[in-house]
């Protein structure tokens, strides 16, 4: 996950190298060669990662501290917020991926952000968009026994303030005016459970892929 969005926060994090971490399906959905926008890119964990892919990476990270350790290895870091990062601070087109890991539950309005870059990608550029799932099993146990406590990280990280179902990601990046042209389930059941069984009740976050709407 990115640093908060809270400059203030007390939690860093830092690349998980497992094959079932949202991480993981990030980096091999952006690929290689690639023109990358790390939106919360906190300290350049997973810049770093596409770096050695030979991308070329830009982030944008509120937090000056993490966004000092960012410059290691993006070739820039705007140190902004992301919610308030205008359209014209990159010209139309100049990235071929924009990464949003596990950034936009922490938004108010993360529809407004996503319509507002989405100009920034090329013509044939897409989006990379990580989640947790509310939905996941772990979440619907403590439900049944009258629980919901926030937590310092995870699903119910107490700086969320947005939650998503797989259905209401979607609904998320439609409403975005994005196309999902595909999904996978994370977390680490996935390393036991098929993608086509009941991903929306095993799966702990989801990681899209979306192109904009004009390309359908």
């Amino acid at each position: 996950m990115a640093a908060k969005a809270n400059p203030d926060t007390r939690f860093h994090y830092s690349y998980q190298p497992h094959r079932w971490h949202p991480h993981n399906t990030i980096i091999r959905m952006v690929g290689s060669s690639k023109r990358v926008l790390d939106v919360g890119c906190a300290s350049g964990y997973l810049a770093k990662q596409f770096k050695a892919n030979d991308c070329s990476v830009i982030g944008v990270e509120i937090n000056p501290e993490e966004a000092e350790k960012a410059r290691a290895y993006c070739d820039t870091v705007l140190t902004a917020d992301a919610k308030t990062v205008p359209g014209s601070a990159f010209s139309d087109g100049s990235f071929d991926v924009i990464v949003y890991a596990d950034v936009l539950e922490h938004m108010e309005h993360p529809d407004r952000v996503l319509r507002t870059q989405q100009r920034w990608l090329s013509s044939n550029g897409y989006a990379i968009v990580s989640l947790p799932n509310i939905a996941f099993l772990g979440i619907r146990l403590q439900l049944l026994l009258g629980r919901f406590n926030y937590r310092d990280f995870g699903i119910l990280d107490r700086t969320h303030l947005r939650f998503y179902t797989l259905a209401t990601a979607k609904e998320l990046l439609h409403g975005a005016q994005y196309s999902v042209k595909g999904f996978e389930p994370v977390g680490w059941p996935s390393t036991i459970m098929p993608s086509w069984l009941y991903p929306t009740v095993w799966a702990s976050g989801f990681v899209f892929q979306a192109i904009q709407d004009n390309r359908t």
